[in-house]
């Protein structure tokens, strides 16, 4: 989380955020967070680190710049990490490799930021957090699988603190058409 103003550029998990629920709804999250588990608004893929908002203009010049395709990201793993109740994070991932395009994404992202006068070492793994605090390990396990095509990232900027933090979109920007369509997807091209 991140303090008030600064921005960052990410993937919005809004496309399959119904699709999440219903995956994790018999995981009982809720059952062992309290209210540690991220609102749904917040579910995204991290795409670089948080930048001060006199680098705002310069992350938005960087966007507009971006020539990257789309990919798609399979959520289909519940994993815990950490040990110290209060502090242990909750996330999904793939239990493939990380998704064709994401590793691609990044290093565009790397090169346009450098472009641009931004210096961004962060590097992401393919995932969505649902809780950094969550008071309880549980088993790491296999969810519903859920297929989503990341086609726009979007900048945006840390606004409120607590129960009323969220992200606050300055500018969103679609990524050229996927490259790798992965099989499940062939039978939606009709």
């Amino acid at each position: 989380m991140a303090s008030p103003g600064h921005g960052t550029v990410l993937a919005r998990a809004t496309p399959v955020r119904r699709q999440i629920h219903r995956a994790i709804e018999p995981l009982q999250l809720t059952t062992f967070t309290g209210n540690a588990l991220f609102p749904s608004r917040n579910w995204h893929q991290s795409l670089c680190g948080w930048h001060a908002p006199d680098k705002l203009g310069a992350l938005q010049l960087a966007c507009r710049q971006l020539q990257a395709h789309a990919f798609c990201f399979r959520l289909d793993r519940f994993v815990c990490t950490g040990k110290t109740p209060g502090s242990i994070h909750w996330a999904l991932r793939s239990s493939h490799d990380e998704p064709l395009g994401f590793g691609e994404l990044l290093t565009e992202l790397r090169r346009v930021f450098g472009l641009n006068g931004i210096n961004d070492d962060c590097m992401h793994t393919a995932h969505v957090t649902l809780s950094y605090f969550a008071e309880q390990c549980i088993s790491n396990t296999q969810i519903e699988p859920i297929d989503w095509v990341i086609d726009m990232v979007e900048l945006v900027v840390a606004r409120g603190h607590g129960d009323t933090y969220r992200y606050e979109t300055i500018e969103a920007f679609p990524l050229l058409p996927m490259l790798h369509i992965p099989p499940a997807q062939f039978s939606l091209l009709g």
